[in-house]
């Protein structure tokens, strides 16, 4: 009102209205609706009365080409908000795909971690477990020679039973004797072994053991310390 008193001008004063409201606009409608409430305003008799009270000037030309443009620049700012939104939901969208592409990224690199150590675990499970069959073989090879060796160096000969050959009965009245492992295993020849040239070979060497019908048939030693011939052989 104090501008309106200083400049005289009605139709400015009520464009000047108009323009803020545009601002404060949601829509060109609700702009228009406001507009048409407005033009009903200047043909009331109050309100000529009261341009002509105050001498105010009103140009009906200049209020309806202020109309005018205030619609074309509501246009024009709303399409360039439109467009700014629009501009930026598409950076929010390009954000968004963004980091969707470098979480993925992430979880294929994290996928792709997690095989190669799973990889490298199996290969090293793999590698060791050839390695000790590999050993396993080599070192049955090793005494499997090595007893052949033996057999072929020392004198083994079956010694059949004499006159003089002890039978040790043991008496149990509670039990079958013939029923007892005892009168099958009696029933092996014993056998007779060269010690002396097994001794020249080891001299830890204190027995023989033969299983019949099993590979069981080479020297035992003994040795001041029982863990030597875990990683010794007999030569």
């Amino acid at each position: 009102m104090e501008q309106l008193k200083k400049d005289k001008n009605y139709s400015s004063y009520l464009l000047r209205l108009i323009k803020k409201k545009s601002k404060n606009a949601n829509n060109i409608e609700e702009l228009q609706q406001y507009i048409t409430k407005v033009n009903k305003t200047i043909n009331k008799d109050e309100i000529v009365q009261y341009v002509d009270e105050n001498n105010l000037k009103f140009d009906y030309k200049e209020y309806c080409n202020g109309i005018e443009e205030i619609l074309k620049n509501y246009d024009k700012t709303k399409e360039l908000e439109n467009n700014t939104i629009l501009n930026n939901n598409n950076k929010n969208d390009n954000q968004k795909e963004k980091q969707k592409t470098k979480k993925k990224k992430h979880k294929k690199i994290f996928s792709i971690c997690i095989s190669i150590i799973f990889i490298s675990i199996l290969s090293y499970i793999a590698f060791y477990s050839a390695e000790k069959i590999i050993l396993w073989k080599r070192d049955s090879n090793n005494t499997n020679k090595l007893i052949e060796e033996i057999n072929k160096q020392v004198v083994i000969t079956e010694t059949p039973d004499t006159e003089n050959t002890e039978i040790i009965e043991e008496i149990n009245n509670n039990e079958n004797n013939t029923n007892n492992d005892y009168w099958y295993y009696i029933t092996f020849p014993l056998i007779n072994v060269d010690f002396e040239n097994l001794k020249s070979i080891n001299n830890d060497t204190v027995a023989w053991i033969n299983v019949n019908n099993t590979n069981i048939n080479y020297p035992v030693v003994q040795a001041t310390d029982n863990e030597f011939y875990l990683n010794h052989s007999f030569n």
